[in-house]
């Protein structure tokens, strides 16, 4: 049979804490919690300490770009806010700037700790000079003078480190003022004005972009690769391995590119070299009326060909447009027209006579073709001689009121020998004319002048 221990003996089998144990467990934990607290505030703090900096150094360098577009022209002023490098009117402000440096939503008021500074610009001697000076580093009245203004300065370095060495400076103090130096040299400015400026030496980009130009204009663009254009290139000479241009080219002297692909208008004023040219249609910048256009209607002057040249594949659209009028003069030998009714006229001997025919007859008949239904006449010894093309294309020939006689084809000329009365003439009918002669009279020869007269 068990038996009941005493009360006393079992507590003293228990364990666990004393009364003054926990006490000091919970001070213990107190401290802890608070340190890990701090170190959580001053992570935060860090963190907008340093965007302030990020804010001081987008700051300082719109002041330099302000500087840099006066022109050495910047007069004398204290700035104690942030509106003077806006624009005003898309800000909507009463004051202010002319020009966006900033954003319309950029404050310093907008950072739990800062303030917007006072800037005082003061020009000397072609240096400007702009000194801001922001109020102590403070929040909810609490101070982080030394730590929070040295770890936004130190931020703010970092950032201008690069575009901005050498231009603008920044200390901090215990009492926690951040204070920031901008010098511009306006004669020797690392920044190109916006509104404008000259260049006395050479511009590096150092394989990076030039963006969005309207205007191009150089006296010489010597490109080692491509170039693409959206819009106006003016230059003396362009020389790259290809180019894109999607708006106008304008070269006073030669253009020397691979490929050439344009939407827009080339003018050059000498010579273009290419490989290879894709563009809608070439103009004579002299005469606009003249162009080539390789998918459409070209008009040209003229074309001369010095080598053996080719036409193929016109499917019948050559069209011949100048008219003129057979056996008016002209000049130029070869040249061609054509009649109102569309026969074809060749330029012979400083006129205007119809071209030989294309038809696949043969002989004199084919050379005749073109005359079909054609008479022509001129005398000879007192008496007219007469000439014909009937509809088949068959020369025929006549002395004075005898009958037409079917021309004796020798070669490329038809010749009759007709007796009228005592006069024997020889009649020859070609595609140049008709001519007669050899005349006799009582079986003696007598010479009359030869009678020759062209196809009118």
């Amino acid at each position: 049979m068990n038996s009941i221990k005493p009360l006393k003996e079992l507590r003293k089998k228990q364990g666990g804490f004393g009364l003054m144990q926990i006490a000091g467990g919970l001070v213990v934990l107190g401290i802890m919690s608070k340190s890990v607290l701090t170190m959580k505030n001053n992570a935060a703090e860090k963190q907008e300490f340093e965007a302030l900096g990020t804010m001081i150094a987008d700051y300082e360098k719109a002041v330099a770009l302000w500087i840099v577009d006066q022109g050495g022209s910047a007069l004398p002023a204290t700035y104690t806010d942030t509106k003077w490098l806006k624009d005003k009117s898309t800000c909507g402000y009463s004051s202010g700037g002319s020009k966006a440096y900033l954003p319309c939503s950029f404050d310093f008021t907008n950072n739990p700790w800062g303030k917007n500074p006072t800037t005082k610009i003061t020009n000397s001697a072609g240096i400007t000079k702009a000194n801001s000076q922001w109020p102590t580093i403070q929040k909810n009245s609490t101070n982080r003078m030394a730590v929070g203004a040295a770890q936004a300065a130190e931020k703010a370095e970092a950032i201008s480190v690069g575009d901005m060495a050498g231009i603008v400076s920044y200390s901090d103090n215990n009492a926690g003022k951040i204070t920031a130096d901008v010098n511009v040299n306006n004669s020797t400015s690392l920044y190109v004005r916006r509104s404008g400026d000259t260049m006395t030496g050479n511009l590096n980009m150092g394989s990076n972009s030039i963006d969005n130009v309207n205007v191009l204009t150089a006296v010489t663009a010597d490109f080692a690769n491509n170039v693409r254009a959206t819009s106006f290139i003016a230059s003396d000479l362009v020389k790259a391995k290809r180019g894109w241009f999607t708006n106008d080219v304008a070269v006073g002297g030669d253009l020397s590119v691979n490929d050439i692909d344009a939407s827009g208008s080339i003018t050059v004023d000498s010579r273009v070299t290419a490989a290879n040219v894709y563009t809608g249609r070439l103009w004579d910048k002299d005469n606009s009326s003249y162009y080539v256009d390789p998918a459409s209607v070209s008009k040209i002057n003229g074309i001369i060909a010095t080598g053996t040249s080719t036409i193929s594949k016109l499917n019948g659209n050559l069209q011949i447009t100048a008219t003129a009028t057979k056996g008016n003069s002209c000049s130029g030998t070869g040249r061609l027209a054509v009649t109102t009714t569309g026969a074809l006229l060749t330029c012979q001997s400083g006129k205007w006579e119809s071209a030989q025919s294309s038809s696949s007859e043969s002989g004199i008949k084919g050379v005749l073709t073109p005359l079909k239904g054609m008479t022509i006449t001129c005398a000879v010894a007192g008496y007219l001689v007469y000439g014909k093309v009937d509809s088949d294309g068959v020369p025929w020939v006549k002395v004075a009121s005898g009958s037409y006689q079917r021309g004796n084809y020798i070669g490329m000329t038809t010749v009759v020998s007709s007796r009228y009365k005592t006069k024997s003439i020889s009649v020859k009918l070609d595609a140049t004319g008709i001519a007669g002669s050899g005349v006799y009279r009582n079986d003696e020869f007598y010479s009359y002048p030869v009678c020759h007269k062209l196809w009118p």
